[in-house]
């Protein structure tokens, strides 16, 4: 075969064939894979997608992070952590890849968004429905275009980008475009009170929930039942802060009305028939500023901070707020009974309230722009314990066309006969009125003259430790009244805790004050020990008043009653 073996395909025995290796394709080299980038996570591409969008990323004064996503020409501001943010993530990727992205990218990328905005972002404090400063107020209109109406001492007008970053939650409604020309008179057509002095209150009211900062009043409107309450409630909010969710039921713990009061503008509480002791006092702290801290979920030593000053609506057939430290913070209106011929059907009511709304809110805007111009030069004497805000309505009635200080002289009018009205419904108030006077004695000996024999009223002191307290709430109340209730140490080692219940006939002459190193006994805001040599007379000026805030002098004595917020259910809430 010409000296080579000539190889041919073999036949494997299984029915296969065996190919020759002329048949086989010729060897080449290994090729080396091209390099390539490495391919991105679906969580990375979304954060990419968000910068590629412009977005701003910050953070609060308090830390939390925050997001301004442009949209169809104008800006949104949103907590990183609401829906809003997710469903802007999840139409972003759509709209780029034409697919969906999974639950856990959106979570990732969030993540990364979030610490960008803690650490690298700016810091912006935020408001809901209104914001500013003392130069400029800005109130949301809630529209889908975001526009603002930016009040200065000058007038007003509607913006679209406004400096501030008002924030928006979910269940805020818009408000309608004020207009110019309108009168605050229309209002009192649409709500009905009983005299001049309440509507002025009513509008004080308004104006104070327009003003940047607190304190802001509780606005109480009491009623029988027919009397409009509720009616009234939800046309006074609608007026600058309308909601999805207008009136709110009794919250049950303070969690609920924090929460609340950082979600919206207006705090409003319907139909309530009791005040308890944790509630008054959470709502003292909505209208003059404070803040609740919790354990932060699933950790040991983060904390969560809900801190919020809210204007506060609540409504009741009966007088329900009793306690004094909350009616300091009160307007408190009586609504009168709705004769059956004035009732309106509510379609009409609220044909009528529309077509008023944007009137009555360009008037109260002029009210705000004056209260901007004037609020530094007011002079007032004798402020109440809402100072701030009787500065700011009396410097608003100029626009508002009344005589300066007729919203406080209402208020002055209503909190004398508040007051009374409280004092006339609390069991321990009308039993200190009527003890022979001067009295003195310990808080013990009180209880026992004081107690009824019969079934004991509703909150009635039940120690010498909680009538103390009692007495330290009714004091401001008793002292309007004329009726002094003080607190002194007797003369000598361990001497006791006495309480002194006078009337201005009852003490003498004030004698001129000795010094610190003579008395050798225990003054108000000093740390000594509370023993001296010689009984403290009740005409010294070194006497301490309950409710004046003696917490030191009351602190250091172990061996008596005293006077701690301690001695009250509702302490250490906040």
């Amino acid at each position: 075969m010409n000296g080579r073996e000539e190889l041919t395909a073999v036949d494997i025995p299984w029915g296969g064939r065996s190919p020759a290796p002329s048949e086989t394709a010729p060897a080449r080299p290994p090729v080396e894979p091209a390099e390539s980038a490495p391919r991105k996570s679906q969580a990375t591409r979304l954060v990419d997608l968000a910068l590629a969008a412009g977005v701003e990323l910050w953070h609060s004064p308090a830390g939390d992070p925050y997001v301004t996503l442009p949209t169809d020409g104008h800006r949104e501001h949103y907590r990183l952590s609401m829906g809003a943010v997710r469903d802007w993530l999840a139409r972003r990727h759509h709209a780029e890849t034409r697919g969906a992205p999974g639950s856990q990218a959106i979570a990732d990328a969030l993540a990364v968004l979030s610490g960008m905005a803690r650490y690298d972002g700016a810091e912006h404090a935020t408001a809901v429905r209104v914001g500013g400063g003392r130069e400029a107020v800005y109130l949301d209109l809630g529209d889908p275009t975001w526009r603002v109406v930016e009040i200065t001492p000058a007038g007003w007008r509607v913006v679209t980008d406004p400096p501030v970053r008002l924030v928006r939650s979910r269940g805020m409604l818009a408000l309608p475009e004020p207009t110019r020309g309108g009168s605050i008179a229309e209002l009192r057509a649409l709500l009905h009170v009983a005299s001049d002095g309440d509507h002025r209150l009513l509008i004080g009211w308004l104006l104070g929930a327009l003003r940047p900062s607190g304190p802001y009043p509780l606005l109480s409107l009491v009623g029988e039942q027919g009397a409009g309450k509720s009616t009234a409630a939800r046309l006074i909010r609608r007026l600058i802060d309308p909601h999805v969710a207008e009136l709110r039921a009794e919250p049950r713990t303070i969690d609920d009305i924090m929460i609340a009061a950082t979600r919206s503008r207006v705090v409003a509480l319907d139909n309530l028939s009791h005040l308890a002791p944790w509630l008054s006092d959470a709502l003292c702290r909505v209208s003059t500023g404070g803040a609740l801290t919790k354990r932060e979920l699933y950790s040991n030593d983060d904390e969560i901070i809900i801190e919020a000053v809210r204007p506060t609506i609540v409504t009741s057939i009966a007088d329900i707020i009793t306690r004094g430290d909350l009616l300091d913070r009160a307007i408190a209106i009586t609504l009168p009974v709705l004769p059956e011929g004035d009732r309106l059907p509510e379609a009409e009511l609220w044909r009528r309230y529309d077509a008023a709304v944007p009137g009555i809110l360009g008037a109260l805007l002029d009210g705000v722009a004056s209260a901007l111009a004037r609020e530094r030069v007011i002079v007032i004497d004798g402020l109440p314990r809402m100072a701030d805000w009787a500065v700011w309505v009396t410097a608003a009635e100029p626009a508002l066309g009344w005589p300066e200080q007729s919203i406080l002289s209402a208020y002055q009018t209503m909190r004398g006969t508040a007051i009374e009205a409280t004092l006339d419904g609390d069991p321990l108030a009308v039993a200190v009125r009527g003890l022979s006077r001067p009295w003195e004695g310990t808080a013990g000996e009180l209880l026992a003259r004081v107690t009824p024999a019969s079934r004991l009223p509703r909150g009635w002191p039940e120690s010498p430790r909680a009538m103390s307290a009692a007495l330290r709430r009714l004091a401001p109340g008793l002292r309007r009244l004329g009726i002094e209730v003080s607190t002194y140490r007797e003369a000598g080692t361990g001497g006791r805790r006495l309480i002194a219940i006078t009337t201005q006939e009852d003490r003498p002459e004030e004698p001129s004050r000795p010094s610190q190193a003579s008395q050798g006994r225990h003054s108000v805001g000093d740390f000594g020990d509370g023993q001296g040599d010689d009984r403290r007379s009740l005409a010294s000026p070194d006497q301490a008043r309950v409710g004046d805030g003696c917490d030191r002098c009351d602190g250091c004595d172990d061996s008596g009653p005293v006077f701690s917020t301690e001695d009250t259910d509702h302490a250490g809430l906040f």
